[in-house]
């Protein structure tokens, strides 16, 4: 688990360009931190470049839809939805990696 943690923390830095340090993260709790500060910063400052990196991590629409309209925690809502996906990424590689 924990390396399917970490090689989801590299797939995060790259589609966000993002710079959360690996010796940081030692839980799925401090990545979903990490990570909802990030997405805040995006929320606040560039919505649009967001939405692009949803888009390209193939983060579900309707999902993100639903947490933005709720009003509570959005950022820690949207940065749950992407560590699922990005974790999703990384077992499916290595079941197939391993076939």
């Amino acid at each position: 688990m924990a390396d399917h943690l970490s090689q989801a923390l590299v797939l995060v830095n790259k589609d966000f360009a993002a710079a959360i340090p690996p010796a940081a993260i030692k839980t799925r709790e401090d990545f979903h931190q990490a990570l909802a500060g990030v997405v805040q910063h995006l929320l606040d400052h560039d919505f649009e470049g967001l939405l692009n990196a949803l888009y390209r991590i193939d983060v579900s629409e309707e999902k993100v839809k639903q947490a933005m309209a709720s009003e509570a925690n959005v950022a820690g809502q949207i940065a749950g939805l992407i560590i699922a996906r990005e974790m999703q990424k990384v077992v499916t590689r290595e079941k197939y990696r391993q076939e």
